[in-house]
């Protein structure tokens, strides 16, 4: 294996970013989908992070928001308040996202009668995959090590974990919550199964029709 050095790698991590930025904007195979992408329902559960350490994991979880076309999500800022977006590939212009003080949120959430679940493990954690996940929801998730503070942990319904089959004793931080994501969208699409993807490339896995089936034949 050869091995590339920190120069050259940050210089392909960049071009990578831009092209893949490049790619974002482009809907060439959904006529019309830029303009009309703001007018559709979001699904309602909102991420909630607590401070992270590895701020790298910021645009990434703005990235797995945009994906599902989730309703908004709150970071909570880091002690040195610094952040970092780069692997959000374009999400940031179209996610709703900000960076603020999770409790108030979340007591403002509980107000709305969200359901607060917490990506946390601990002897009163229920299994991510039997648990009733309803809508609205917020998902709280803090640092790996840790998970999500006491304090914060008050606030939320419940807590939810993730069983691990191997060795390792946890996930990424923004892989957890790419799991949590999927089970409470799945939830919230059984409920709801009018809310479809944005793409028609994604709404034919569903085996919902294209808006425009004719020209997406090829696709």
């Amino acid at each position: 294996m050869k091995i590339v050095p920190y120069p050259e790698r940050q210089k392909r991590i960049r071009e990578e970013l831009r092209a893949a930025w490049e790619e974002a904007r482009k809907t060439p195979e959904d006529p019309g989908l830029r303009e009309t992408y703001t007018s559709l329902p979001r699904a309602p559960i909102q991420l909630v992070g607590l401070q992270m350490e590895k701020v790298a994991n910021h645009g990434g979880i703005l990235r797995i928001a945009e994906a599902y076309r989730l309703e908004h999500v709150l970071l909570e800022r880091e002690a040195d308040d610094v952040y970092d977006l780069s692997g959000e590939r374009g999400s940031t212009a179209w996610q709703s996202f900000e960076f603020g003080e999770p409790a108030d949120h979340l007591r403002n959430l509980r107000n709305k009668g969200y359901q607060v679940v917490a990506l946390h493990l601990s002897r009163e954690s229920q299994n991510i995959a039997t648990f009733n996940w309803q809508t609205p929801t917020a998902i709280v998730f803090g640092e790996e090590k840790y998970g999500v503070r006491p304090e914060i942990l008050e606030l939320c319904h419940h807590t939810v974990a993730i069983p691990l089959y191997g060795m390792t004793t946890s996930l990424n931080v923004g892989q957890a919550v790419a799991i949590a994501t999927q089970y409470a969208m799945q939830a919230h699409f059984e409920a709801h199964p009018d809310f479809h993807p944005a793409r028609n490339n994604s709404k034919r896995i569903l085996g919902i029709p294209a808006d425009n089936p004719e020209e997406n034949s090829a696709d």
